[in-house]
């Protein structure tokens, strides 16, 4: 059985092989005088190159690719600066709000919900920037 697949994989090799061969002399004996498909468009081997392309360092060389990256870095960048200066504010409020002995009992519900107010924000916020970069 091994040999009649053997020798059946021989005979389609010789087969493709020999038809692409007769195909291409066809093409070949094809003048300018003669009509048909093989004459309208003749195929050369030399028009057709095998390339191999490195996909990764094509893309990492592109320079159009690299100003982009650096555009989207500048704006991440002024974005998570944003961020930094809300949360930092917020923990100036808490630690205020923690430290301060000398306010009243309506002083104390207005910071709290002041700072619960930021804290929502920030959170808003933070959930926005997290998405628009996981987009990107």
């Amino acid at each position: 059985m091994k040999n009649a697949t053997r020798v059946l994989s021989v005979l389609a090799i010789c087969a493709i092989a020999l038809t692409g061969f007769t195909w291409n002399v066809n093409v070949a004996n094809a003048g300018p005088g003669k009509r048909g498909a093989a004459a309208a468009a003749p195929i050369r081997p030399e028009a057709y190159r095998i390339a191999v392309v490195n996909r990764k360092t094509a893309f990492d060389e592109y320079k159009k690719q690299q100003l982009q990256w650096a555009d989207l870095q500048k704006e991440l960048d002024a974005k998570q600066k944003k961020a930094d200066l809300q949360s930092d504010s917020i923990n100036a409020a808490q630690k205020k709000f923690a430290e301060d002995k000398s306010l009243t009992q309506e002083q104390k519900e207005a910071m709290a919900l002041k700072i619960q107010e930021d804290m929502l924000d920030y959170q808003t916020s933070f959930k926005k920037l997290q998405n628009e970069i996981d987009m990107s």
